[in-house]
């Protein structure tokens, strides 16, 4: 008996050239409609996460101003005031400063904030600064935390006679605050009471 071999030859197929240059044009189409459609959407997104994070600070500078209102506090030193305000208006734009006397929750010690607007940079940034008011100069080094970029801060304070005025006479507290900014993305006011007694 004699065995006979049969040979299996397998026979791959390849693609021919013509067949990889039609597959890389219709790759490159579709990468190229891809990225002119995703080019807008990008732009969007940088548009929106742009008004997401003025709306952030915006809210950032109402929320930190109405919590410290809301812990203003005496001292039994006459000389520390718990609400002083300056003024700095140039016609339309006013760059005020604040100082407020507060006591924080969680804190035994009282803590004097102060909001200004700094100039210093390309464009108005408002701070908050604060520090302890009875410690000495070189003890304590105050803690300052940039709010937000502002065009104006304006803030008005009511006296006793429910008018709104620049400042207050010594030793009087205001019945309210009232505190109007100015971003990019327009004007902002809020009125807050002041209960302090």
């Amino acid at each position: 008996m004699s065995e006979s071999r049969v040979m299996v030859v397998h026979v791959v197929k390849g693609f021919t050239l013509l067949e990889v240059t039609i597959a890389l044009m219709l790759l490159s189409m579709l990468a190229a409609y891809c990225y002119a459609t995703l080019i807008p959407a990008a732009h969007g997104f940088k548009i929106l996460q742009e008004h997401r994070d003025a709306l952030l600070q915006s809210f950032d500078v109402s929320r930190q101003l109405r919590q410290d209102i809301s812990f203003l506090a005496q001292s039994s030193q006459k000389h520390v005031r718990s609400v002083r305000v300056s003024n700095d208006n140039r016609g339309n734009t006013s760059f005020d400063s604040c100082w407020l006397l507060v006591r924080e929750a969680g804190r035994s010690t009282l803590s004097l904030v102060h909001y200004f607007v700094d100039e210093s940079g390309e464009r108005a940034v408002l701070v908050r600064e604060e520090k302890i008011p009875f410690a000495r100069d070189f003890a304590a080094k105050p803690m300052q935390w940039k709010i937000a970029y502002v065009e104006s801060f304006d803030i008005s304070v009511m006296n006793r006679a429910q008018q709104w005025v620049e400042t207050l006479a010594d030793g009087q507290l205001p019945k309210a605050l009232r505190i109007r900014w100015r971003d990019e993305r327009g004007d902002r006011e809020w009125t807050m009471p002041v209960f302090l007694e």
